[in-house]
């Protein structure tokens, strides 16, 4: 998206109504060499769009700052400073692309903790057929769920016999 003097002006303008700077405002369009058309439109009762793109010139200048920051923080990855290069944002995303970094992978030699040794994860390898005796065998041992599957069931059934009687 190019912008030209005319979308600025109208940028700047819509900048000094949502900040209510009417005085400013009025300044601005009636001096304004780029804003001829939009004083005539205004005169007459007529809306006319002070966005560029459905922007704001906020909008425009918050994108830009989060572009820049991105930029920047990609080019720290290069030898872009160590190369002391002067370019502006577009020439710096050139690069970037013109200048791949690899992606870091996490070594091989990494020594982690296994995931059999984690809590939870005790299974031997011989047992691992067996995961549903092992886990019937868990469930069994815990009369505290069997008090809370027979209250579900029963709260479940109660409610059912009081539709029934209702209806």
């Amino acid at each position: 998206m190019e912008i030209g003097k005319t979308q600025i002006a109208r940028l700047v303008l819509g900048y000094l109504k949502n900040e209510k700077c009417s005085t400013a405002f009025n300044e601005f369009l009636t001096t304004s060499q780029y804003l001829k058309q939009q004083a005539i439109f205004i005169k007459n009762g007529k809306y006319f769009a002070t966005r560029v793109g459905g922007l704001t010139l906020e909008d425009i200048i918050r994108e830009y700052s989060e572009m820049s920051f991105i930029i920047q923080g990609k080019l720290e990855q290069t030898s872009y400073y160590e190369e002391e290069h002067k370019m502006n944002l577009v020439e710096q995303l050139i690069y970037i692309l013109d200048n791949p970094q690899p992606i870091p992978t996490l070594s091989k030699d990494l020594n982690t903790t296994p995931s059999e040794s984690l809590p939870g994860n005790s299974i031997e390898p011989e047992n691992m057929g067996n995961i549903s005796q092992i886990l019937s065998h868990t469930l069994l041992d815990k009369p505290e769920l069997h008090e809370k599957l027979a209250d579900a069931i029963n709260s479940v059934r109660v409610s059912q016999d009081d539709n029934a009687a209702k209806n």
